[in-house]
């Protein structure tokens, strides 16, 4: 019916991937992808980027630069990249999956990220689910995945990936 898989990335190799050279390039691409992104801390979304700085600044300061890492659009390119690399030599292509389940005009191609930043826990979680399709005469949807990243900020623990098909194989 559905499957599921799980892999470790190794923790510094993800941050390494998803660093920026200086923060002014750092904070200019969250601004930058913000509109593409459903970020929330602690359950409480943001919908306006200068209030989630303020946050940031205010609240999670010693996080600061982990969240501003993992708040755009390069911390879904590890796997996004991973995932190509494999589709790629079957000729399979993917893209983010819409909200097709919305009206056409709200249909969005948002991607999640999650963060846990209790006393206890500090726990990101980034989501993005791809439609994958092969094409031959029409566009044709093979599969649904869902990719969901879990790192840990308080651990060296490595970084866990989660791929889950959620749609029936055809």
């Amino acid at each position: 019916m559905f499957s599921t898989n799980y892999y470790k990335i190794d923790r510094t190799v993800f941050f390494n991937s998803v660093k920026f050279e200086d923060k002014n390039s750092l904070l200019n691409s969250v601004r930058t992808d913000w509109a593409r992104m459903d970020i929330s801390i602690n359950t409480k979304k943001f919908k306006n980027y200068f209030e989630f700085l303020n946050i940031i600044d205010k609240k999670y300061s010693y996080y600061k630069e982990k969240i501003f890492m993992l708040s755009n659009q390069c911390a879904h390119f590890y796997n996004y990249n991973k995932i190509f690399e494999i589709l790629s030599e079957y000729d399979f292509h993917f893209s983010t999956k819409q909200d097709y389940d919305k009206p056409k005009k709200e249909q969005s191609e948002k991607v999640i990220t999650r963060f846990n930043l209790s006393p206890i826990i500090k726990q990101v979680i980034i989501i993005n689910t791809y439609d994958i399709y092969k094409v031959l005469n029409d566009i044709k949807l093979y599969r649904v995945i869902k990719v969901t990243t879990m790192i840990d900020l308080s651990t060296l623990d490595p970084v866990i990936v989660k791929l889950e098909f959620l749609d029936k194989k055809h």
